[in-house]
């Protein structure tokens, strides 16, 4: 299955992207990084990679280690643009969340939401996380 993986350009949350990442590639689906212009690297919110609270609050080592393979993966660093998808491309659909300041871009996207909601009308698989969900709002 080919799977659409839209995101912002800083702030996702690191669990939330990097282990279904992770699962989806490991079992041979192809995951396909979205952003808002092509070729943009997103970044997890640093917070979670070091932790809050004197290191206390943050992503645990696992997804840490997943985020590191994920975005060493030139898939993973070969994003396409929210404007250029084409949703009936696609067989699933992951809306992830974070809940930083860059969220934003990811949340209020006009195109993004469009895209998302012609998604939606194929009656395909979605799977949205934590602010993902938001999206489809």
């Amino acid at each position: 299955m080919r799977i659409l993986l839209p995101l912002p350009d800083h702030d996702f949350d690191v669990t939330e992207v990097a282990v279904p990442w992770q699962k989806l590639t490991e079992a041979g689906h192809e995951v396909v990084v979205a952003t808002e212009h092509r070729g943009t690297v997103p970044e997890a919110d640093p917070k979670l990679l070091t932790g809050v609270l004197f290191g206390a609050l943050g992503a645990e080592p696992e997804p840490r280690r997943f985020y590191r393979d994920m975005v060493a993966d030139p898939r993973f660093r070969s994003a396409v643009a929210w404007q250029d998808l084409l949703p009936a491309d696609y067989d699933g659909l992951l809306l992830a969340g974070g809940h930083a300041r860059g969220m934003r871009q990811y949340l209020g996207s006009a195109v993004l939401r469009s895209k998302v909601a012609e998604f939606w009308r194929l009656d395909r698989p979605v799977a949205a996380i934590c602010h993902g969900p938001l999206v489809l709002a």
